[in-house]
């Protein structure tokens, strides 16, 4: 997944010509993962104030949201060289599987800790603080939102064949 996303990003850095320079493309793509992890948390009814008048989304479009956050999770490890922070064992798969769904609260508390250490991770220059937010994501999108790894792969794998055609016409 992590190589196919790079590959995307490359190739659509090379059709708009970017040329980053220091810290603008970490930023960026720091940026990026932390508004599209709060739009999944809209759609996936953690705003419960309500302002925005979003009620919760279908399976399919949170499906999407996450991938979304999964691809920005990928090029931001990969862009500080810690990539080998977001693997993930079969045993922790299995410990995944075992557990019960959260209460809203806790899913909310959940969603902040990954935000917290995504920040944490990044100010701080600590690649643990990726590795357990990683963690946290892939709690949330499995357990919480229900998402099964290979419903999570077929759906990435179409999604980046399907923006890669995109970049290149």
């Amino acid at each position: 997944m992590s190589a196919k996303t790079i590959n995307l990003y490359r190739q659509i850095d090379a059709k708009k010509k970017n040329i980053w320079q220091d810290n603008k493309h970490i930023n960026s793509i720091l940026v990026a993962l932390d508004i599209h992890l709060s739009d999944l948390a809209k759609i996936s009814g953690l705003d419960v104030i309500g302002l925005g008048n979003v009620s919760q989304s279908s399976h399919q479009r949170k499906l999407d949201y996450y991938l979304l956050v999964l691809q920005d999770f990928l090029l931001l490890a990969n862009l500080l060289n810690w990539s080998d922070t977001l693997e993930a064992s079969d045993e922790f798969f299995d410990k995944l599987s075992a557990l019960k769904k959260d209460d809203q609260t806790q899913i909310m508390t959940l969603y902040l800790s990954l935000k917290n250490m995504l920040l944490k991770g990044y100010y701080e220059k600590n690649k643990t603080y990726l590795k357990h937010a990683w963690k946290l994501f892939l709690k949330w999108g499995i357990v919480d939102l229900g998402f099964n790894t290979s419903e999570i792969n077929d759906e990435f794998l179409n999604k980046i064949q399907e923006e890669l055609n995109q970049a290149l016409n």
